[in-house]
């Protein structure tokens, strides 16, 4: 359920910062009510609020000492969660993750489907 300052109608719009995450709300778009920041100190490069899963809240992750995670939020913020197991490449491949600069709700028919 959305939370009760963002009724729908209103337009919600998430700004990602070095400084942390914030939520711009409006039911106007003449005024806005500014939240944040969210994650405080994290640097967050990417958010979306994917209404596939109940308007879930997720959010890119990326420090230097521990590294990138993508967390997410269903209480808009409130408190956050990571999935169980991260990004990550095979270890086969070589490669290693530095960075998730954007994510991306899968489609309709992919409700557990999240892209990065």
């Amino acid at each position: 359920m959305p939370h009760l300052e963002y009724a729908q109608g209103h337009i919600l719009i998430t700004v990602s910062t070095k400084k942390g995450l914030f939520l711009l709300s409006s039911a106007d778009r003449q005024s806005w009510h500014i939240r944040g920041p969210l994650l405080r100190g994290h640097r967050i490069f990417n958010a979306i609020i994917d209404p596939r899963n109940n308007y879930r809240l997720f959010a890119a992750d990326n420090g230097d000492f521990f590294g990138s995670f993508i967390r997410y939020s269903d209480d808009f913020g409130e408190t956050w969660l990571e999935p169980e197991r991260g990004l990550q490449f095979s270890a086969e491949s070589g490669e290693k993750l530095n960075a998730i600069w954007l994510i991306e709700p899968g489609r309709a028919t992919e409700p557990d489907v999240l892209y990065a």
